[in-house]
Formats: C-alpha cells, structure tokens, sequence
C-alpha cells in the first residue's frame, strides 16, 4: 500500500531502516575497536599491567563515548515525533561528540599499535621485517576506517543540512568490517611470508671439539655410599680452541625445555659468564690448555673448586665428604647471567654483576666467602624473577629478551623480560601479588631496587653496577654454559623451597617453591 503520496515533506522523515542502520553501526564499530583493544592489552600487558590498564581504559572509553552519543543519537530519532533531516542540526553537539570519539579512539588503536610494535623491535633482521611488516598493517587497516571518521566530522560541521555525512558514515561501517577481516586474512599470509626455521645451536658456527655429529648429552650421576651427587657442565664452542661468544644486548634468547623429570633438589641451568674467548690460553703463558680443555670458568659465585685458575693450580684439596668436590685458595669471578634455573617445582632466571670486568681471579675478601657474602666483589644473590617467590603459585611452565633503554644494541641495558611458549601459545612472564611489586613482571633496576626493599635482602646487584654492568658484559660478548648439578651446600632450597629454613615462610621472598 502506497502512503504519503503527494507528501514529498515526508522525505524529510529519516525511516526506521535507516535508524536500525546506525544501531547496526554502532554496535558493530564498537565490537570491532574492542578487538582491537583485546590486541593491544596482548601487547602491553608485558610491559606492565599499569600502562596497559590505562592506555586500554583510555581507548575503550573513547569508544563508548562515540557509542553512547550515535545510541543516543538513534534513539532520539526513533522516539522522536516531529524529528526530521532538516533539524538534524538540533543534536548536532551529540553527533559531534559521537564523530569526535570515533576519530580519537581511531588514532589511539593506530598510534599505539604502531608505538609498541615500534619499540619491540629488535636486531635480528627477520623479527625486524616481521614487525615493520605489521606495523604497516596496523596503519593500512586503521587509516581508512579514521579518514572516514574525520570525513564525517569534517562534512557535517561545513555541511549540516546536507545528506553527504550520511554517506560517508554508512560507509564507515563497512570499512571496519574491511579492516577487521583485513587483519585476520593476513595472519596466513605473514606466516608464509616470514616462515623461518628456528635456528639450532648445531647451526652455529663452530667444529665441535670431539669429532662427532651426534646430540652432546650431559648427565648427573647420583649418589651412592662413596659419594655424592655429581653433576655436569657444558660449554658451547665456536671451534675447537674457542667459546662460542654471545652479545646479547636488544637480542632475544630463545630455547626449548622439559624439566618434567628434573626433581626438587636438583637444577637444570642455562646461563651465560663472562669467560676469556680462549679459556685464559693468550692470557696466562702457563695456561697451555684453553677452551679446548675446557678452562677459564668463572661465575657470580667466584667458585673455589676450580682447580686451573689463571693457569695455576695453588692449594686445592679435596672435600671430606665427596672426593670430586673441593675447594682452593682462590676464587674465578665474573658477571653472570641466568637465562634459566629450574627443576619440575621452580623455575628462576637471574643478573649477577661483578665489580670486575671480565674473568677475575679472587682471594680472601674479595671472594665473599662465608659471613662476607656481601663484601666480595660479585653479587652472590643476584636480582632474581622466580613466580613463586614472586606469591605466584600456580604460574610456572616453560624465551628471554634484553631490551636498551634506546632500542639499539649499544644502549643502556634496562629491562631483561621472560616469556614462555607451550602448544605454540605466547605466554608473558607473571606479575608479582606483593604490594609495591604488582606492576613488575620482568627484570628492571626498580623492579630489583623494590624487591629488596620488600624482602629485606641487601641490594648487593645495584651496589655493584645494576643491569648497566650486567648490559656492558653481555655487550662484551659472554659464553654458553648448561649443567645438570646438586647443590652440595644448602640442596637447591635457594629454588624450590623456603630459604632461608628458619625464616617465616609466610613473608614475602621466603618461599620459594613446594
């Protein structure tokens, strides 16, 4: 039935379809920012769960102030008896309100997308194209759905009483629709574009110092009744009278792991020490062996049972109860870093700094012996991120990133960041439940300054030089070590247990695995 015929002023009249369009649009605009913000609380939530609350908060507000007013805007029209095209004018302070929301909510997605992606950036040339490639994608999908939002504000304030914001605003719902799929085809194509294999130590250069092209595998021996747990340790080489040398600094280190069947008590490591490249061979004339032999070691801990130490061995006896263990006159320190220290129950990775530069032989005070722990020159303690300690503890499963403070490999060290991947799920390191610790999920010189504040340790790593000293010496390049060891001094209760044993394990930093 044909109504309103002969009444052209009811062309004035917007129709029900065309209300029911800008609830369609503004339901699916704000659906689709929401994604966008999902993407970027992924992003962010490692750099902090503060700046990822308000950065997202910020967007989704803007979101439903644009949301509200178009809502409101539609709402108004329906309702209204009298309302028509030509007083649209009358509401023009929500309209502007809803299309000024849109465009700063817009520009937010886009310029925080492309600010993190920016700055997650590192040397490695692959990762690199992999984000400048999807920092371009960010722009590309968000740039359209914003041009068109300006184009609405922009026609509807020169040109209020003409239909050609209209266009532009059904149009912009079909450009986010675009722009959301835009995304989620592209993820297939990246995939092929930058599908890379790992790459494996056996890939790096290096002639491995026993001739064999077989997995080299390290082991502990356990006790029986003439002696104790005897652990292992392994260094990677880059030929066969050099360690393989790492500079770490804005570099990712990345590794795979099963410690299903390492027990408490016992500790599967994987670290890197600032060991000479030869072992001490060009450094020390009586050091004939070198990095073939497997000299030079040295760590945060300044060991005593290292029997070649600057190619001499001076008053080392064996232990009394383990023949394979022992001490010396003096000590091997250097900078230390623990990419990961672990067993089944808990897991750590830890900076160690050392006044020192380089492999430094020790002896009386400066090795930090016994009641002198903290008088040495290494930081025995370290600063270390183990979840548990952390009051996380149901979080534990198992890379590592080393950012500077300007994105480039000759900065400042100023966050060291763990994360974990399980059936190829991304898996950000936890934050920490204590009070004053919330904000921190990774290793930073405040991070640690607050840790020991709250556990009441003594702040031996920034006495020492903080994560600058431990960024000059991954700068320096450090060498690979693994090892499988017991812990012949107080059982690994450092890692997975309450330490120290006679503390309330009820206080923060006690407790430290089950």
């Amino acid at each position: 039935m044909v109504t309103n015929y002969f009444n052209p002023i009811e062309l004035l009249r917007p129709t029900w379809s065309f209300v029911a369009q800008v609830f369609v649009s503004n339901i699916s605009e704000i659906l689709i920012q929401l994604v966008f913000v999902k993407r970027i609380w992924t992003l962010l939530i490692t750099r902090g769960k503060t700046l990822a609350v308000m950065v997202c908060s910020t967007i989704i507000v803007l979101s439903l102030i644009s949301f509200s007013c178009g809502f409101a805007f539609a709402i108004q029209s329906l309702t209204s008896t009298d309302l028509d095209f030509s007083k649209v004018d009358q509401n023009s302070a929500t309209l502007y309100i809803s299309f000024g929301g849109e465009v700063l909510a817009d520009i937010a997605i886009a310029s925080t997308l492309c600010t993190v992606l920016y700055k997650s950036r590192t040397s490695f040339a692959s990762t690199k194209n992999v984000i400048n490639y999807l920092i371009v994608y960010a722009i590309n999908t968000c740039l359209l759905t914003t041009v068109c939002a300006v184009a609405c504000f922009i026609t509807f304030t020169i040109w209020p009483d003409k239909f050609i914001y209209i266009a532009v605003y059904f149009s912009l719902n079909k450009l986010y629709f675009n722009s959301l799929l835009a995304n989620l085809n592209s993820r297939e194509h990246l995939r092929q574009k930058f599908n890379t294999e790992p790459i494996s130590m056996s890939d790096l250069p290096k002639q491995p110092t026993r001739p064999s092209a077989e997995p080299v595998n390290t082991e502990i021996i356990f006790a029986d009744k003439n002696q104790k747990n005897i652990g292992s340790r392994v260094y990677l080489m880059q030929d066969q009278d050099n360690y393989q040398m790492f500079s770490l600094k804005n570099q990712e280190f990345t590794f795979d792991v099963d410690v299903s069947q390492l027990p408490c008590g016992l500790n599967g490591a994987v670290y890197f020490v600032s060991m000479d490249k030869d072992g001490g061979k060009s450094k020390y004339s009586t050091n004939k062996a070198g990095a073939r032999y497997g000299t030079g070691y040295c760590d945060s801990q300044c060991p005593h049972d290292i029997k070649f130490i600057n190619g001499q061995c001076r008053g080392w006896s064996a232990s009394p109860n383990d023949t394979n263990a022992g001490s010396g006159t003096y000590g091997s320190c250097c900078d230390e870093m623990d990419i990961w220290e672990a067993n089944s129950i808990s897991s750590a990775y830890t900076p160690h700094v050392c006044t020192s530069t380089g492999q430094t032989r020790c002896s009386g005070y400066d090795c930090g012996d016994g009641d002198n722990r903290y008088g040495g020159i290494c930081d025995k303690d370290g600063c270390d991120f183990n979840s548990f300690r952390q009051g996380v503890k149901d979080f534990y499963g198992p890379g590592m990133t080393f950012i500077t403070a300007d994105g480039s490999a000759n900065g400042a060290l100023s966050e060291i960041r763990r994360f974990y991947v399980q059936n190829g799920k991304v898996i950000p390191n936890s934050f920490s439940t204590f009070t004053g610790l919330t904000s921190y999920n990774s290793v930073t010189d405040s991070y640690c300054n607050a840790q020991k504040s709250l556990f009441g340790d003594t702040n031996s790593f920034e006495q020492r030089g903080g994560l600058n000293k431990m960024g000059q010496a991954l700068q320096n390049g450090m060498a690979l070590v693994l090892s499988l060891w017991d812990d012949h001094a107080v059982n690994m209760l450092w890692l997975d247990s309450n330490y120290p044993t006679d503390a309330d394990a009820s206080q923060p930093g006690i407790a430290r695995g089950t």
